[in-house]
Formats: C-alpha cells, sequence, structure tokens
C-alpha cells in the first residue's frame, strides 16, 4: 500500500486504539467463497475454505553480489510481474500479495474438485515460467534462480487491518492455511526437497493426477512422491510447451 498522507503519531491515541480493538466484538462467519474488499470492514471477519500459494525465490541474497547487483532488477521484475500474471490470469484468484522474493496468492475453493485442479494447473503453469526465466537468463549471461512453492487448502480467516480513517488497509488472511503454505513455500528446493510441496489436505482434494493434454498445453507430473514428507507431499511438475522449448 502507498503512502500518500501522513499524519501525527500520539502514545495515548495509541493505547485507546488498542484497546477498542481488545474491546471490539468480532463478528467472524463461515461463507462459502471468499469475499470481496467491499464486503470488509474494521469490524467484521469471514472464516472461508481458499487455496493459498507462496512462490520464494531461494537464496536471494547471491543476488546481490557486486557482479550482479546492477542486473537484480531485471530479475525480480520478470519473476514478479510473470508470476503474478499466472496467478491473476485464474478466476478463484482472490489477492495477491509481494513481499520482497516472494509471491503469495488466495485463491477460492468453493467448487472443490474443479477450483482445486485448477490451481495445481496454475502451479504447474508457475514452474513453467520458472524454467522459461532462467532460459532466458542463460541467453543474456544473468544467474539463474531456483525457487520454492508451498501449497496448502483449508480453512482461513481473513480480517480488514490498517489504520482506520487513513486509507492504509488491507486484508489480512491468517490461520494455519496460510501459515503452512509460506513455511512449504521456505522449505522446498532445499536439502535435496521438491520444488513442489504441497500439504496432505491439498493432495487428497485433488486426487489422481495423470499427464494429460489441457487446451495449455501437456502437464507433466514426475510425480507426487509415494511417501508423505512429515505431514506433506512433494512433486515436480510443469507443463510442456514445445514451440518453446520447455520440456
Amino acid at each position: 500500500m502507498q503512502v500518500k498522507k501522513h499524519y501525527d503519531f500520539n502514545i495515548e491515541d495509541s493505547l485507546e486504539r488498542i484497546k477498542s480493538y481488545m474491546t471490539d466484538s468480532i463478528d467472524a462467519e463461515s461463507v462459502s467463497k471468499v469475499p470481496t474488499e467491499d464486503e470488509m470492514t474494521y469490524g467484521n471477519g469471514y472464516y472461508v475454505k481458499c487455496c493459498a500459494v507462496f512462490v520464494d525465490i531461494r537464496d536471494s541474497s547471491l543476488l546481490t553480489y557486486e557482479e550482479t547487483k546492477k542486473n537484480v532488477s531485471k530479475i525480480y521484475r520478470s519473476f514478479v510481474s510473470e508470476i503474478t500474471a499466472v496467478m491473476q490470469s485464474l478466476q478463484q484468484c482472490k489477492h495477491i500479495n509481494i513481499v520482497g522474493d516472494c509471491v503469495s496468492g488466495i485463491f477460492d475453493a468453493q467448487n472443490l474438485s474443479k477450483d482445486i485442479l485448477e490451481v495445481f494447473l496454475m502451479v504447474a503453469r508457475i514452474h513453467s515460467v520458472i524454467r522459461l526465466l532462467n532460459n532466458q537468463l542463460s541467453l543474456y549471461d544473468l544467474p539463474n534462480i531456483k525457487v520454492g512453492i508451498g501449497v496448502d487448502y483449508g480453512n482461513t480467516l481473513v480480517v480488514k487491518a490498517g489504520y482506520q480513517g487513513s486509507g492504509l488497509d488491507d486484508l489480512v488472511w491468517m490461520g494455519r492455511v496460510v501459515n503452512h503454505a509460506a513455511h512449504l513455500g521456505n522449505s522446498a528446493n532445499k536439502e535435496n526437497k521438491p520444488i513442489i510441496l504441497c500439504s496432505n489436505n491439498f493432495y487428497n482434494a485433488l486426487g489422481d493426477v495423470q499427464c494429460n493434454q489441457y487446451n495449455v498445453g501437456t502437464v507433466y507430473c514426475k510425480s507426487f512422491l509415494e511417501e508423505q514428507l512429515g505431514k506433506d507431499r512433494g512433486g515436480d511438475f510443469y507443463i510442456v510447451y514445445p514451440s518453446l522449448h520447455i520440456d
């Protein structure tokens, strides 16, 4: 959120605001679909079934070395732009957040079988974009990037938070689903773990996945691991685009 106006800060006023947050009753109801921002106020909240997807760049500190520093903006702009484009292409996408080297999204999952499959295909597209980006980075003699992708599905709580009246506010997604997806994204593609880690909830909701021909290409799925990684599953899947030499 961009800061367009500044206000004086007063510690006594801050105490009064905190007290009001502590004593306010929050009306949080369960709903079948992700609410719009217009439906959110500072006094309500919603429990909703959704998917959370986090895409993290691994070892991003390496991109700040002196010899690559001048090109970091090219890498980050390409990464953020295209991951955002893939997420935004889904009708199920309701919220995108960009923090540093991580892009995350919240996706509606009210139509379980259809929506979960669409998120799966989207994650495959994201991995395809990373392969395409690395191909282009190599052509321009720039360092390749590694990413970890985390996915979870289940109930989460969404509330509106910010400084009331300032115009600075945003939706905040809380609970195990978002936290776990962020953890999976941070753990993926490290210590021989797969590039994509998903929760067992997402895996079970997805069901059996085959290498099928879709209107965007063929999904190549090396496999979800047959053995769970603790409570999670892992895999390496992407969409084959022969014309772009992604295979």
